[in-house]
């Protein structure tokens, strides 16, 4: 994502669901000048989020909880740049989140996201994914609510009617991560939205904690090299 980064030091950035902060801490240094805002719908990610902020003294890094479909405190703002960094295909009410991201962009900001190629282009498999959870859920006995509904509209035509065209849509593939996937399974929090699925943050923290060891098990057998897809919209 860095290439598409805006290059102004002073800019004003959005990270939508930071999660622990990977991509906002990899960004501050390039904003020394400038400032990058995480929002996070979950209190233990954004908890670890903080507390590495902190040991790191960063000054130009803030982290507020918010669903992004409000974002609350940010309405005034404008910014340079929205990222959201492998967590848009997990948004459930992307129509609205992307008109909010609209609003608040600068006429020629950018917004950046990565979704996970398909599986018959040997990306993400996203119904194995699901299966997965589930499966691992009910073996626990984790309560969950399953929203069946299914996307009214593609990606591509919510972007358009968002009023964004898309500049650069872009396939990549690396290692799959596993030491981020160890610090995922250190939160004490479990919350996972993709694909309809919901838990309550209340779920047992050594529940939570064994039934994401599991899935990242799964996750990282499956897929020793991942595949995503970086694209690049501006608005009209």
């Amino acid at each position: 994502m860095s290439k598409y980064m805006p290059k102004r030091k002073y800019s004003l950035i959005l990270d939508i669901a930071c999660g622990t902060g990977a991509a906002t801490f990899a960004f501050s240094q390039s904003y020394k000048e400038g400032k990058i805002i995480g929002i996070d719908s979950s209190y233990g990610m954004l908890n670890v989020a903080k507390t590495k902020a902190k040991i790191k003294k960063l000054k130009n890094v803030q982290f507020i909880r918010s669903d992004a479909s409000k974002f609350p405190k940010l309405t005034s703002k404008k910014f340079d740049a929205v990222i959201c960094n492998a967590g848009f295909w997990q948004i459930k009410n992307k129509e609205k989140v992307l008109h909010n991201i609209r609003l608040i962009l600068k006429h020629n900001g950018k917004f950046i996201f990565t979704i996970p190629v398909n599986s018959v282009k040997g990306g993400f498999d996203e119904a194995g994914w699901k299966k997965e959870t589930l499966k691992v859920f009910e073996k626990y006995k984790v309560r969950i609510k399953i929203n069946k509904k299914k996307a009214k509209m593609p990606l591509w035509k919510l972007l358009k009617k968002a009023n964004f065209r898309v500049v650069t849509s872009k396939m990549v593939k690396f290692k799959s991560p596993l030491k981020m996937l160890i610090e995922w399974n250190s939160v004490p929090i479990f919350t996972y939205k993709g694909n309809g699925i919901l838990i309550s943050e209340k779920v047992d923290p050594k529940l939570a904690k064994i039934v994401r060891d599991q899935l990242s098990r799964w996750l990282y057998k499956k897929y020793p090299t991942s595949a995503w897809r970086v694209v690049v919209c501006k608005p009209n």
